[in-house]
This record gives structure tokens, sequence and C-alpha cells, in this order.
């Protein structure tokens, strides 16, 4: 939510499922790509965020995701596929 809210101060929502809760910040080093979703793609793109993760002064906090946003029928070329990490100030 945007900063000028707080929890006492947003909307209540219309639907019972939906709670708002108060979540602690997370920082996560992202890389987008194209293409292939399929597991060696993915695993590549994993691989490789974590090289550029290194020397970077970022650690990564346990082992990278991937984030998906297009129907399967997108064309691979056109679309928006990310691997991302949580990552922390490395000492």
């Amino acid at each position: 939510m945007p900063s000028q809210y707080t929890l006492d101060t947003l909307p209540i929502p219309r639907d019972p499922s939906v709670r708002l809760v108060a979540l602690e910040p997370e920082t996560y080093a992202v890389l987008r790509f194209s293409g292939s979703t399929g597991d060696k793609a993915v695993s590549e793109r994993k691989a490789e965020l974590l090289r550029r993760l290194d020397g970077s002064g970022w650690r990564a906090e346990g082992e990278p995701v991937a984030w998906f946003y297009d129907p399967p029928w997108r064309l691979p070329s056109q679309r928006r596929n990310e691997v991302a990490v949580q990552v922390v100030r490395a000492r």
C-alpha cells in the first residue's frame, strides 16, 4: 500500500476472505528475461542471477524462485519472466 496509509486508515475490504496484514519489508535481486519457461531455461537464469550477485555487495538468502506473468499462449519472445532471490547486504 502507499506509504501514506496505515492498517488503521486503509479501507475495509468488502470481501470477507480478504485480510490486510502488516509484513516486514524484504529486498530481492531480480533478473528479468523473456523466452522459455522450461526447467532448463529457468535453472540457467537462476544460476546467472546468483553469479551476478558475486562481488556485488549483496548475499542471497535462500533459493531463487521463478515468477511468470503471461499466459502460455503469449509468444515466448514477448513474455515477461523473472527469477528472484531475497538478498541482504554482504558484510
